[in-house]
């Protein structure tokens, strides 16, 4: 290892000369030494888990595929299977990469269940059971399971008041379903609204002061 007698210092990499007083180095130029280490790069199992599960919805698809021009060619029913894959898909990998925030994650299923639901309930030939029964009963899932998150890991309310008031906001939809006539099962919208209204309330009154923060960070009121 080479050594400045001016700085009394050893200098682990191969200069001629020292670093802080450009002295010439004495000793013998060996191998250069690491000065940080070499982290090994981990292979997460999860993205082993995501390969395997885009392969078999893709083999999924094209066996449904090839089953349905051999079988009966004359129909269709694979655009079914490669749309139920395709929701499937989506779900699966919001939540593999939304897994670190549960509280997003929640959010973001609740919204993804909202627009996939009605597209299936319209593609189908509406019948209503999306805005009926899905949208209201996973409003109120969303709900139970966010004060269940906030309540187990006592949560900071900078940390869950967001998602909180998102699920309130997201019983509008109801709201003005029922308001337009369009939802004809009410009891499901009408529970899931008064749900929102409590919860609403709830946070408004004891945590005013948290709840104006919070809007006043996100929309810079």
């Amino acid at each position: 290892m080479l050594y400045c007698e001016k700085c009394k210092v050893e200098i682990r990499t191969n200069h001629k000369y020292c670093p802080l007083c450009q002295s010439p180095l004495i000793g013998e130029i060996g191998e250069e030494s690491e000065l940080f280490p070499k982290l090994k790069e981990k292979t997460h199992a999860s993205k082993l888990i995501m390969r395997i599960f885009h392969f078999l919805c893709v083999a999924v698809i094209i066996i449904s595929l090839m089953l349905n021009w051999w079988i009966t060619p004359t129909k269709r029913w694979s655009v079914w299977i490669g749309a139920g894959v395709l929701c499937v898909w989506i779900f699966f990998t919001v939540g593999v990469y939304k897994r670190k925030n549960l509280m997003k994650n929640t959010i973001w299923q609740l919204v993804l269940i909202t627009v996939g639901t009605i597209i299936w309930d319209a593609a189908i030939g509406w019948n209503g059971w999306s805005i009926n029964y899905i949208i209201p009963i996973a409003g109120l899932v969303t709900m139970a399971i966010l004060v269940i998150i906030t309540i187990v890991y006592h949560l900071a309310s900078p940390e869950y008041m967001i998602y909180l008031l998102m699920s309130c906001l997201h019983g509008i939809i109801p709201f003005i379903l029922l308001l337009t006539g369009c939802i004809t099962v009410k009891f499901p919208a009408l529970l899931y609204i008064c749900c929102c209204a409590l919860l609403l309330s709830a946070l408004i009154i004891f945590q005013g002061r948290a709840v104006y923060s919070e809007l006043q960070k996100k929309f810079h009121l």
